[in-house]
C-alpha cells in the first residue's frame, strides 16, 4: 500500500503460515503466525482477503450469514467473538457492503463502492482506527484473471505443521450454544 506521495507505506505478504507486515519507511516488520490479530483472534489470510471483498471477518456461506444476523433499528449486525472481546459487524439498508466492523479498541470502515455492477464490486477503501493508528486504504484497481483448476493451487496437509502457538479463530456468535 502506499502513501499519498506514492511511495509505500505498508507492505503485507502472506500465506497459511502466517502474515508479514513490513513499514518500509520505518525499517521495521512484524510477524503474526497463522494470520493477522484482529481482536484477539485470528483472522487468516484466506478470511482477510474475504473481509476486504464482503466486509465480513471471516468467510462464511451464504446461509450462516443470513441466520446470524440481528436487526436493531434499520440496521442489521452479526456478532463475532473472541476469547477477549466480541467484534460487531453492521450493514446498514442503504449499503452494498458491512459499513463497519468494531471491536473493543478498533474498528474498521468501508466507505463506497468501486465502479461496476453490484456483482462484480469491492468497497472502494477500507479505514482502520487504532488506539494509536489511523489508516485508509483504497482499491485502486482489481485484476480477476480465471481461476486455475482446483489441483494446481490446493495443497492439504493431512497434519498441522504449525508450531508456533497460535490465536483462537473467530467464532459467530450464533454458533455458540447457549447454556
Amino acid at each position: 500500500m502506499c502513501g499519498p506521495d506514492g511511495r509505500p507505506a505498508i507492505s503485507l505478504g502472506g500465506d497459511s503460515a502466517g502474515v508479514t507486515v513490513y513499514f518500509p519507511r520505518e525499517g521495521r516488520a512484524f510477524y503474526c503466525p497463522g494470520g493477522l490479530e484482529m481482536a484477539g483472534a485470528r483472522i487468516p489470510v484466506r478470511s482477510l482477503l474475504y473481509l476486504v471483498r464482503t466486509g465480513m471477518p471471516m468467510e462464511l456461506e451464504q446461509w450462516q450469514i443470513s441466520t446470524g444476523w440481528t436487526q436493531i433499528n434499520s440496521v442489521v449486525r452479526w456478532a463475532f467473538i473472541t476469547p477477549s472481546d466480541t467484534m460487531f459487524v453492521t450493514l446498514s439498508p442503504e449499503d452494498l457492503f458491512p459499513s463497519s466492523i468494531e471491536w473493543g479498541d478498533g474498528a474498521l470502515l468501508a466507505g463506497g463502492t468501486t465502479p461496476g455492477d453490484e456483482y462484480s464490486a469491492w468497497p472502494d477503501f477500507w479505514r482502520l482506527d487504532l488506539d494509536s493508528l489511523a489508516a485508509r486504504a483504497e482499491i485502486a484497481s482489481i485484476d480477476e484473471p480465471a481461476e486455475p483448476w482446483p489441483s494446481v493451487w490446493q495443497l492439504a496437509v493431512p497434519v498441522p505443521v504449525d508450531t508456533l502457538p497460535l490465536l483462537p479463530l473467530l467464532v459467530p456468535a450464533w454458533d455458540i450454544p447457549r447454556e
